[in-house]
């Protein structure tokens, strides 16, 4: 399962639209991106180099969270 980190995920201005909107979790991240706008998905071990060559060529980015085994009764993506 992919476990997401929702304080990473979540940008001020989508938590001020949720927050107008009064809109649930689940619905905000099932209808938005928020904010982003694309993952990598890498092994651990090559993390220093990835964030090494992003960081040589002024790329931002975001640890968003982890990709860990899962149960089969258990939702594919958890958002913390």
């Amino acid at each position: 399962k992919i476990i997401l980190d929702k304080k990473k995920l979540m940008n001020k201005y989508f938590n001020e639209i949720q927050e107008c909107g009064n809109i649930t979790d689940f619905e905000m991240h099932r209808t938005f991106n928020c904010g982003i706008g694309m993952m990598i998905f890498i092994p651990e071990n090559n993390l220093n180099l990835l964030s090494g060559l992003f960081n040589k060529n002024k790329i931002k980015y975001i640890e968003l969270g982890q990709v860990v085994n899962r149960n089969m009764d258990e939702d594919q993506i958890q958002i913390i």
